[in-house]
């Protein structure tokens, strides 16, 4: 935008998106039927990765399901959980029977959302393309580490390292090592999840909130 001649604080402005109530999220979360381990038979120690995403071909599953052949490999107690509908859902099924995937699970709509992720220990989006998502704000919202693809959006939240990891797109081998790495060790998770916490702060709709408000005192007193 400062190459197009747009000048930062004259036509120039940073807004946190459209912002996260982040009060919601500080409440206690009920679940109903004891959540989805139950709901799934899984074990309380069991780990879950869950992404939240439409089921298009922008959101990539085909990526995260190629890196959970790999993870599954050695890995007996961790759990994949894909929530959504959309066009390419009954062939990405068909894809993780035909390549006899365990313990991947097609949760379609739901309306528990929040508590999915709540009981998750990592979410993950590997869109090829993203705006600022959803999904990924509420996870840091409610303390989770986050893996996502290196692209816009997925990059404005995530701090490499921080509070997640970036994965290149088609790095297939860094999706696997990144997983690995928060699935083996408890404290990494829990340092990540502490850090989303702290970073989502900038994007909370009270933040956003005074940023537009600002923009329109600057363009108020400009008129008078």
């Amino acid at each position: 935008a400062q190459k197009m001649g747009f000048q930062k604080e004259k036509n120039l402005f940073l807004v946190h998106g459209v912002g996260v109530d982040l009060k919601k999220y500080k409440k206690n979360i009920p679940f109903p039927n004891n959540g989805i381990k139950k709901e799934l038979g899984l074990k309380e120690k069991d780990l879950i990765i869950s992404c939240v995403a439409e089921f298009i071909h922008r959101k990539n599953h085909i990526f995260l399901l190629k890196a959970w052949d790999k993870i599954t490999q050695n890995l007996n107690n961790v759990h994949l959980l894909l929530v959504g509908n959309g066009s390419c859902l009954e062939s990405l099924k068909q894809q993780a029977k035909i390549n006899l995937l365990p313990r991947v699970y097609f949760l379609g709509y739901r309306k528990d959302v929040q508590q999915i992720i709540a009981k998750s220990d990592i979410i993950t989006l590997v869109s090829k393309h993203e705006g600022l998502p959803r999904s990924i704000m509420e996870a840091m919202a409610l303390g989770k580490p986050v893996i996502v693809s290196n692209v816009r959006g997925n990059c404005d939240l995530v701090e490499q390292g921080k509070n997640g990891f970036l994965v290149e797109l088609g790095d297939i081998d860094g999706l696997v090592s990144s997983m690995k790495k928060l699935i083996i060790n408890d404290k990494l998770r829990d340092d990540m999840g502490k850090a989303s916490l702290e970073i989502i702060k900038d994007y909370s709709l009270e933040k956003v909130l005074a940023e537009m408000s600002s923009i329109y005192d600057y363009y108020i007193k400009i008129l008078n």
